[in-house]
């Protein structure tokens, strides 16, 4: 109930008239999706567009974890609409958020909360800035 209430604010707070659908991604997206229409059409505070299209997909380092039959249908590669994407954009975080595990483990919930998200907005800021620099550098090869 949760994963639908959150899933399901999210499309309403987030999601445009002109939006053509949703892919969810998730690790467990070929269980979590086969009930996900009715457990929202019977949630009492769960409301998406009837005619809003929800494709699931299991990012590729999950995905191989699963059965066979998963991959063909969960898989990034093969659904229509997320091109080149791996649907792993929160794990690409932890290598480099791995480092400061250490000494966040002393520090309390509060304090912990901020140095992460502080070494988070760094990673994004980061990301962000050399985003140009890459684009320009793989477009002419």
């Amino acid at each position: 109930m949760n994963m639908d209430y959150a899933i399901a604010e999210g499309i309403k707070h987030t999601i445009s008239h002109d939006v053509p659908g949703v892919i969810l991604a998730y690790d467990i997206a070929c269980q979590y999706s086969v009930n996900f229409r009715r457990r929202i059409r019977e949630g009492p505070f769960l409301d998406i567009p009837a005619s809003l299209p929800v494709l699931p997909a299991i990012g590729l380092f999950h995905v191989h974890g699963h059965q066979q039959s998963c991959y063909a249908r969960f898989a990034p590669t093969f659904v229509r609409g997320i091109g080149k994407g791996d649907g792993e954009i929160l794990e690409t975080n932890w290598g480099v958020l791995n480092g400061i595990s250490p000494m966040t483990r002393t520090m309390t919930l509060a304090h912990r909360s901020e140095v992460m998200d502080a070494h988070f907005a760094d990673n994004n800021w980061k990301k962000m800035i050399n985003m140009g620099q890459q684009v320009s550098i793989n477009s002419f090869k």
